[in-house]
């Protein structure tokens, strides 16, 4: 998702805000989560020197995954929504299970990867 993320970013010379919802077993400190997040899309943006730099923001929402989702497109203002599919099978279950009402709801394209 990352990658993709970038590379649409790239093309179109957008930012990115990377959302994550979190789900009621996943306590975590959010400043770490917020700061893992970044980490990890830095690392699959860095061999990409030779492109500027991306604007990238993170959100993590407490909440409803495909309303969460929704709501923050809106409140950003997205012209696409990313939608990974997590690496987990629970993961991938959640998200599959949701993708027709994110769909749905979004107010801009979806794209799932």
């Amino acid at each position: 998702m990352f990658k993709a993320a970038h590379l649409f970013a790239g093309a179109y010379d957008a930012r990115i805000c990377l959302l994550h919802i979190q789900v009621p077993e996943e306590v975590q400190d959010q400043q770490s989560l917020a700061q893992s997040l970044r980490h990890s899309f830095d690392r699959v943006s860095a061999d990409k020197q030779d492109r500027p730099a991306i604007d990238v923001r993170v959100r993590l929402l407490d909440g409803g995954l495909p309303q969460g989702i929704c709501q923050a497109a809106r409140e950003e203002g997205v012209d696409l929504l990313i939608v990974g599919r997590g690496h987990l099978r629970e993961s991938i279950a959640q998200v599959w299970s949701h993708l027709y009402t994110i769909i749905r709801e979004s107010p801009c394209p979806v794209l799932s990867v």
